[in-house]
């Protein structure tokens, strides 16, 4: 991987060239420079190498992904490359149903192994948004035939649905309201009436629809699984806890708390990602779970701030242009993602969504570029012709 992004960098790091990209690279950069500096090894379990190879890393896929996606959604040929991408993630969500083949080959079993299936992630959380990202990609960019694309579709549904993670379900639901009222677009206007009565139903009645779900006695879900798909009611009318966001609350209260007392440059890296003396599970310390308080926490408010502004610049080109039909989904989920999680910028899988979106802008600008260049060109050569002696013009 680190071969392959240099040689992107290199044949095509200029084209992601944006303002967005640049936040985001001032982000990653300050993140680690302050972390670093201000890095305390009793609050951290691992050493800064760790985390600078890790978000290194990131900028460099990016950089590279994002080039590429830029120059080949610029030319009008990012049909092939989205599919690749959406045939990757469905491989990705089809490990989920295969977890208790797979970790019968695992050296290590996740915690959750006993009723959460993580598939080639083994954590569930991360296998879910892969899931998620595979669903939208495939309503976006459908198979040919219907029956492979409803195959597909189901797939990564039950994919989502077999980790229990509250993040990826709710991704899941989003994602198909946001399909349906697509293909509804042109007709909305008279289901409007309809779909309210529906949503209204279904916010303030979902509890209901989900307790007759968890009761079914074919699924012979336990105590656990039960209250994941419970709280997917709570957390739709907006109710978050420690109850409906598995503890978490607890461990933002500690971080902000931390963040505050060393306040304005945070308490080092590492230290948000593994909270010592906070929530201790099995022999692991628990991170945050949110990227905001993450980059607060260990390297204080000028990192978030860049990274805020980074995703304003992302969003706003995103949804006002409209470069591909997947971009304003894609960016939600990565959202969804980046609140329930303090590693999403060293997860692989997202560096290759987020180059994405960066070469989706990106190629806005490399359009309008393209045509300008190829103008020069053509004046150039003009210009050659009529510079020619005139007998040799003449032959021509």
């Amino acid at each position: 991987m680190l071969a392959a992004a240099a040689v992107l960098v290199v044949r095509c790091g200029r084209a992601i060239a944006s303002p967005a990209f640049g936040f985001l690279v001032a982000a990653i950069i300050s993140y680690l420079v302050l972390g670093t500096l201000f890095f305390d090894p009793m609050l951290s379990e691992f050493e800064p190498e760790k985390y600078i190879l890790t978000y290194g890393g990131s900028i460099l896929i990016i950089w590279g992904l994002g080039g590429y996606v830029a120059k080949i959604v610029a030319r009008g040929s990012a049909a092939d490359y989205m599919c690749f991408l959406r045939n990757i993630f469905l491989l990705s969500a089809a490990s989920v149903p295969a977890s208790p083949i797979l970790y019968a080959y695992y050296v290590n079993l996740p915690p959750s192994a006993a009723y959460r299936l993580g598939g080639f992630f083994g954590n569930p959380n991360e296998a879910a948004m892969a899931a998620a990202v595979a669903l939208a990609l495939t309503l976006a960019v459908p198979f040919r035939r219907f029956a492979s694309q409803v195959a597909a579709a189901a797939l990564a549904t039950a994919a989502v649905i077999l980790t229990f993670s509250k993040t990826g379900m709710s991704c899941a639901i989003i994602i198909w309201v946001w399909f349906i009222g697509l293909k509804l677009k042109r007709s909305l206007v008279l289901f409007i009436p309809i779909i309210t009565a529906i949503l209204l139903w279904i916010v303030m009645d979902l509890e209901s629809v989900l307790q007759a779900i968890v009761n079914n006695p074919l699924l012979e879900l336990d105590g656990s699984q039960q209250a994941r798909i419970l709280a997917l009611a709570d957390i739709f009318k907006g109710r978050i806890d420690d109850q409906t966001s598995t503890g978490r609350t607890l461990m933002w209260s500690i971080v902000l708390e931390r963040s505050w007392s060393s306040f304005p440059v945070g308490t080092g890296i590492g230290s948000a990602h593994h909270i010592v003396g906070g929530v201790l599970e099995g022999d692991v310390w628990l991170g945050v779970h949110n990227m905001f308080l993450m980059l607060l926490g260990e390297a204080g408010p000028l990192p978030l701030f860049l990274f805020l502004v980074c995703l304003w610049r992302l969003t706003y080109p995103v949804y006002r242009y409209r470069v591909m039909l997947v971009g304003p989904i894609l960016l939600g989920v990565q959202l969804a993602d980046m609140m329930a999680s303090h590693t999403y910028l060293g997860a692989r899988y997202q560096n290759i969504v987020l180059a994405l979106l960066f070469g989706m802008i990106a190629s806005v600008a490399l359009k309008s570029t393209m045509p300008r260049i190829a103008g020069a060109i053509h004046g150039y050569q003009y210009q050659s012709q009529a510079l020619r002696p005139r007998a040799m013009h003449t032959r021509s």
